[in-house]
């Protein structure tokens, strides 16, 4: 995976919807955690909120805190809007730097609100980690009544190797297959963050990545969002 921001995506994406964002993020986000999960494997973890570190066996990573979830009132709180917990700026910087960078967007900025399929912990955490050009994951941490996600930093470069176009393809049309989606989004976003460079209408993505070419042609369809018609890889 390269180190790029979603923000410099070179297709027109609308930052203010969080449908939108979760599409273009989840492909490479499945793919990073997958990757950050064989760094740690099933090592008990353990958390210093002083200072800002999390321990999965012998290896202490960096940490900044997102948000939580309540199995009580089935809600999601930033962790800058806690008002119980007295977090530093420093402590909750995660969520700071995607709630300006993602001012537009309610979910990032409105401080608590119910869960769903798409507003939950997972989704926001993937959305912020795309969102930075470092090494990057995030880490759900059980409490008793529920879940504190946190972000996960200097994660070794060996994680974050780029997938295959062939792998991505075929990731990617498993996504599409099993769940209500922007296709362009979920292409575009796994190829960009992939550090594959594509050109992308509203009706194709075309993508040469040197061993060869990816070809996907789309359709607009009533909801506004596209729908691959056919991929071809040769």
């Amino acid at each position: 995976m390269s180190k790029k921001s979603i923000l410099n995506i070179p297709i027109k994406v609308d930052f203010s919807d969080i449908y939108s964002l979760a599409d273009l993020t989840i492909g490479t986000g499945v793919a990073r955690q997958r990757a950050f999960g064989q760094v740690i494997g099933d090592s008990d973890w353990s958390v210093d909120l002083d200072e800002m570190t999390i321990t999965f066996g012998d290896k202490t990573f960096g940490c900044s805190i997102i948000g939580s979830e309540s199995d009580v009132s089935d809600t999601w709180l930033w962790g800058w809007a806690n008002p119980h917990n007295g977090w530093t700026e420093e402590q909750t910087a995660a969520g700071i730097q995607a709630r300006e960078a993602l001012s537009e967007c309610d979910e990032f900025t409105v401080p608590s609100y119910e869960l769903d399929e798409t507003r939950n912990g997972h989704n926001l955490s993937m959305i912020i980690t795309a969102l930075s050009e470092e090494n990057v994951a995030y880490y759900r941490c059980p409490t008793g009544k529920g879940a504190i996600f946190l972000q996960v930093k200097d994660i070794p470069d060996e994680a974050f190797a780029p997938t295959s176009v062939p792998d991505i393809a075929s990731d990617a049309m498993q996504m599409i297959q099993g769940m209500e989606c922007d296709h362009l989004l979920i292409f575009a976003g796994m190829l960009y963050q992939n550090g594959y460079e594509f050109t992308a209408t509203d009706t194709a993505l075309d993508c040469d990545f040197g061993e060869g070419k990816i070809h996907v042609d789309l359709e607009l369809v009533d909801d506004g969002m596209h729908r691959a018609t056919g991929v071809e890889i040769s």
